[in-house]
């Protein structure tokens, strides 16, 4: 079944059982671009990026056409993350695209990211935030190289900043729902996208 509001080729579709069925294969995710060209969205396979079971880092660039968005795949959960959502956002996406893979069900599902009168001040919070964790990580490891014997110490006061952070990353994801970016609700860790917010919708068998 295919409920589809974009558009986007049936070749796409094949493209995103294609990247649904490596990610499952190689036990990680799996993203890419999607990209306008004369008014269709394509998925852009020469930026294509394999990450680890948990994450992707998918380039905000198309090697042909305009970006819009992006798409990768979740093994195990049918939900956007928060980190998804104020990705997205951080990137200024139009669409974001999920292809899952579950015990119940697999499919994709590709959400209109709205940009609302006051989306720019939530933008530059989200690349805030992506700075301050790049700064976070990139801290952490030059002090672990320059004192190992205080490793476990350093683990400790950077374990909870990273759970505030996480805090923070939650706040960015409630404002954009509040405002209207996306339609839904947050639980925890996961956004439940309502159908308002859905522009495609594919199930495979």
């Amino acid at each position: 079944m295919t409920d589809r509001r974009i558009n986007i080729s049936d070749f796409y579709i094949d493209v995103m059982r294609d990247m649904l069925s490596m990610s499952l294969r190689e036990e990680r995710e799996i993203g890419a671009p999607l990209c306008k060209v004369d008014d269709q969205i394509i998925i852009d396979l020469s930026n294509l990026s394999i990450g680890n079971e948990f994450n992707v880092n998918i380039p905000d660039r198309c090697s042909r056409g305009e970006y819009v968005g992006s798409i990768h795949t979740h093994i195990g959960s049918s939900d956007f993350s928060v980190k998804d959502i104020v990705s997205a956002i951080r990137r200024g996406s139009d669409v974001e695209c999920l292809c899952y893979a579950t015990e119940e069900e697999a499919g994709c599902k590709c959400i209109r990211i709205e940009k609302p009168r006051n989306y720019n001040e939530l933008q530059t919070k989200a690349r805030i935030f992506h700075d301050a964790l790049i700064e976070l990580d990139d801290a952490y490891r030059k002090l672990v190289d320059i004192g190992r014997e205080f490793e476990e110490e350093y683990y400790q006061v950077f374990s909870r900043l990273a759970e505030i952070l996480r805090r923070t990353e939650e706040a960015i994801a409630d404002k954009a729902i509040e405002r209207g970016v996306i339609r839904g609700r947050r639980e925890n860790g996961i956004v439940e996208v309502s159908d308002e917010s859905i522009v495609l919708r594919v199930e495979f068998e």
